[in-house]
């Protein structure tokens, strides 16, 4: 049995200032609530007396770039989060219960109640937003689908675990192998990143590139902070050859914008149609030199954190749009190993990604009983 109730009747709007900067900050995305080292490299801020702060059994809503981001604080810490979000209190309904019905509804309400064209490019519109009318379970079934929801999202937290252990696993092999990138631990000496790999390379010289041909269309959300890459959709190259960042199989391509660039994203181009893709403008694209590069060697070096950290120093434009420049990864001091031992290392990558596969698809079944649950319960 369900009820129909209101947003508004389980929330009251308010708002306390972390005026003596005790409380430490938290992000609000995708994940939910979560502590700003889990996704920033670094956080250079350290004045928060302007933030909120949040407390057990509050909602956190604001704007996301492609959802509304919302967070729910369940435990008894106490944290803050920037000004620019909106705070309530929740009461009469199960607090983890109400998150998961956000978050299925999350893409409906994100067309119906964001504004567009304000100043700061889309906003809220709060007073629908709160009168949106929800089918309310009963309180036993609330702890019902929480507790059934709540060990499925158990599963899935230990199967992310599982891969992270196996990303580490490959940086240590590469520590082990060739040092700490940037530094000349064997001996090998320093050399500018672009003397071994070609940056953003030309599609003039691509002669496979012709009218008519098929190519893999790449956009950033097809790449994740894991290397993962879905090269499934595929355009015509007349539709792409202008206004896209132009790549090959075995390119390894590099997030140069923020967030995406601090959160990792990057990968090898694997699987492309006819070896060939177009994508995001906002990728850099490192091309392995024969037989002196080798393209996981060279992906494995950009996703080091120190990595990541030195290239968010080179940063450059407006807050929310910077960028890493070329002329960074082009002069970024990198020891060359010997390229049979860069491939001994690709071997070693190789034989992990096996076992990430096997992980990867048990995660992925996993989701999808998580999202079919969710349609079932809500909707």
């Amino acid at each position: 049995m369900t009820k129909a109730y209101k947003l508004s009747d389980f929330l009251t709007e308010y708002s306390e200032r972390n005026t003596e900067n005790k409380y430490k900050p938290v992000a609000v995305g995708r994940y939910g609530i979560r502590k700003r080292e889990e996704i920033y490299s670094k956080d250079l801020a350290k004045d928060y007396s302007k933030n909120k702060v949040i407390r057990e059994n509050t909602l956190t809503v604001g704007m996301g770039s492609t959802q509304i981001d919302i967070g729910i604080l369940i435990d008894d810490e106490i944290y803050s989060v920037s000004p620019a979000y909106h705070t309530y209190k929740i009461a009469g309904i199960n607090c983890k219960y109400l998150g998961y019905y956000l978050s299925a509804k999350n893409h409906e309400m994100f067309a119906r109640y964001v504004k567009r064209g304000s100043r700061q490019g889309k906003s809220i519109d709060l007073k629908r937003w709160l009168a949106y009318e929800m089918s309310v379970h009963d309180n036993d079934v609330q702890k019902e689908i929480v507790r059934n929801l709540g060990r499925i999202e158990a599963v899935i937290r230990q199967k992310e675990a599982e891969l992270q252990k196996f990303d580490d696993l490959i940086k240590a092999q590469f520590v082990e192998m060739f040092g700490m990138p940037g530094a000349n631990v064997k001996g090998w000496g320093l050399i500018n990143l672009g003397d071994c790999v070609e940056i953003n390379p030309k599609k003039s010289n691509d002669k496979r590139l012709v009218p008519g041909l098929e190519v893999s269309f790449v956009p950033m959300p097809a790449v994740d902070e894991r290397g993962e890459i879905n090269p499934g959709e595929t355009r015509i190259y007349d539709k792409v050859k202008s206004g896209f960042t132009y790549f090959a199989e075995n390119d390894v391509l590099f997030a140069k914008i923020t967030p995406c660039m601090e959160n990792g994203k990057g990968c090898v181009a694997k699987g492309l149609k006819n070896q060939i893709g177009f994508g995001s403008t906002e990728f850099h694209v490192l091309r392995p030199i024969k037989n002196t590069s080798n393209p996981y060697w060279i992906y494995s070096l950009t996703s080091f954190k120190e990595f990541r950290e030195d290239a968010e120093s080179h940063m450059s434009g407006s807050a929310g749009q910077k960028r890493v420049p070329a002329s960074f990864l082009q002069k970024y001091r990198v020891s060359l190993p010997p390229i049979d031992q860069q491939n001994q290392f690709a071997n070693f990558v190789s034989q992990v990604d096996k076992s990430k596969f096997a992980v990867q698809k048990s995660l992925e079944k996993t989701q999808q009983l998580f999202d079919s649950l969710m349609q079932e319960y809500f909707g």
